[in-house]
C-alpha cells in the first residue's frame, strides 16, 4: 500500500542500506524534495552513480511519490526501473547503486527545506544536466589506496551522536600516519593512504592508524563502541563538498566491500578486508566468520 503521509502523524524517512551513507535517515518533510549528487539538491548522495538532480519526491493526496528527474543510472523500486511511482512503507529504492529503504517514523513533519521546489520549478530541475558519469555505471577512473572506516557509538544511546572530540582524535591517528580522514553521516570517520600515489605500506599505515583510533577513542570516551575495517583495492575519488570546503571520498567496489567488513565488526575489533595483504601486520588472524567471499582477519590487540 502506498504510504499515507500524515497517517497518525507519522514522518516518511529513508534509511541509507549501503555505499558512504550506510545507517543514515533523511527524513521527508511534506514539500517536493529532491535528491541527487549536486549541492543544489535538498539531500546529497555521494554516490559517482547517482545523478547531479536524480529524484524528486512529493505528496499526492497524502501519498508520496518518487519521480526520476531523467537521472542517467535510473531509479529503481525493488527491481523495476521508474519513471514515477507511489512508495509503500517497506519499499528499496536504488539510485545509482545507494539503496534505500521508506519507513515511517513518528515525530512531526519537518520544516521546509532550504531550496524550496516550486510545482513551477520542476519542469526546469527535469532539464538539469545529466550526471558526467558513465551510462550503467561503468567504471570509473579509480586509484589503488588503503581505505579505513570507523563507527562511533554512544553505548546505549544510539540516537546520540558521538562527540566531536572522539572524531578529531581518530582524524589526528590517521594524520600521523599519513593519510587523509573524514568525518561520515551517523558517527564515524573515512580515511583513505595513498591517494597521493600508492606506497607497499598503504595498508601497514592504515592498520597503524586504525589501532591508534582504538587505543585512544576507549581511553577518551570509555563509553563509546568503537568498530573498524581496513580494506586495499581499486578505489574511485569522488570529491563530498562540504560547508568549510571539500573533502576527498572513495567510491566503487572496494568502498563498498569496506562497508561489508565493517558491519561484521563487533565492539572493539578492526577487521582488515581481503584486499589487505598477510604481511601488512604480523598481528592479524583469520576469524570464522563473514561470507564465502569475503574472508576476514583481525588485528590482534593486547
Amino acid at each position: 500500500m502506498p504510504v499515507p503521509f500524515r497517517e497518525n502523524r507519522s514522518v516518511v524517512a529513508l534509511l541509507v542500506l549501503n555505499g558512504m551513507h550506510a545507517g543514515s535517515r533523511f527524513r521527508l518533510p511534506d514539500v517536493p524534495t529532491v535528491l541527487g549528487r549536486s549541492t543544489e539538491a535538498h539531500y546529497q548522495i555521494d554516490d559517482p552513480w547517482v545523478s547531479n538532480m536524480h529524484a524528486l519526491f512529493e505528496t499526492r493526496d497524502q501519498v508520496l511519490w518518487v519521480v526520476d528527474l531523467d537521472s542517467r543510472n535510473g531509479t529503481y523500486l525493488g527491481a523495476s526501473r521508474i519513471r514515477e511511482a507511489p512508495v509503500a512503507v517497506g519499499s528499496v529504492l536504488a539510485f545509482g547503486r545507494t539503496e534505500v529503504r521508506v519507513e515511517a517514523v513518528g515525530g512531526s513533519p519537518l520544516a521546509t527545506p532550504p531550496h524550496h521546489v516550486s510545482p513551477a520549478l520542476l519542469d526546469g530541475i527535469r532539464a538539469t544536466v545529466r550526471s558526467d558519469r558513465p551510462e550503467g555505471g561503468r567504471d570509473l577512473e579509480s586509484i589503488p589506496m588503503a581505505v579505513l572506516r570507523l563507527a562511533l557509538a554512544v553505548n546505549g544511546a544510539p540516537d546520540v551522536a558521538p562527540p566531536l572530540e572522539a572524531i578529531r582524535a581518530a582524524a589526528a591517528a590517521v594524520l600521523r600516519e599519513g593519510g587523509r580522514g573524514a568525518p561520515v553521516p551517523g558517527g564515524g570517520l573515512v580515511a583513505l593512504f595513498g591517494q597521493h600515489g600508492s606506497a607497499p605500506d598503504d595498508c601497514a599505515r592504515a592498520l597503524r592508524a586504525a589501532a591508534a583510533i582504538r587505543r585512544h577513542v576507549v581511553a577518551l570516551h570509555p563509553g563509546l563502541s568503537v568498530r573498524l575495517s581496513v580494506d586495499h583495492g581499486p578505489v574511485v575519488p569522488t570529491m563530498l563538498q562540504e560547508p568549510d570546503g571539500a573533502e576527498l571520498t572513495p567510491a566503487g567496489p572496494t568502498a563498498m566491500r569496506l562497508e561489508r567488513v565493517l558491519a561484521e565488526a563487533k565492539t572493539g575489533e578492526i577487521l582488515a578486508g581481503p584486499g589487505v595483504p598477510a604481511n601488512a601486520d604480523d598481528r592479524l588472524e583469520p576469524i570464522g566468520r563473514g561470507a564465502p567471499d569475503l574472508p576476514l582477519r583481525r588485528l590482534r590487540i593486547g
